[in-house]
């Protein structure tokens, strides 16, 4: 009885341990507070879009061209954003409630940059 009883404790206690186990945290962009950011992106222009419009961000990309999309597409799935158009590893578009984002990517001369239209 006393080993059934320490055993269902330990799981207890360990179920307990995992479910509050610190989440990875999710960073949005200055620019879209509301579109995740990925570590690789770093910012080269922006430009306000029109109330309730587009905005326009344009970012460097460092690392992979062929994988950055799918490895920032499990960012955006983490923090709800649906997948609406796929193409990758050139393009994508997602949702998430109201807003919208078209990503594209692009490499020219060794550096890949990435394009994102968002509102």
């Amino acid at each position: 009885m006393k080993k059934t009883t320490l055993l269902i404790l330990v799981v207890v206690m360990i179920m307990t341990i995992l479910a509050c186990a610190p989440k990875e945290k999710i960073t949005y962009t200055k620019e879209f507070p509301y579109l995740p950011a990925h570590e690789a992106m770093k910012l080269q222009e922006f430009e306000e879009g029109p109330q309730g419009g587009f905005g326009r961000a344009v970012y460097e990309i460092e690392g992979e061209f062929d994988s950055f999309l799918a490895n920032y597409e499990e960012i955006l799935k983490k923090d709800s954003w649906e997948i609406t158009d796929d193409k990758k590893p050139d393009a994508m578009t997602v949702t998430k409630g109201e807003n919208t984002a078209v990503m594209t990517l692009y490499d020219l001369e060794g550096t890949t940059t990435l394009i994102v239209l968002a509102k």
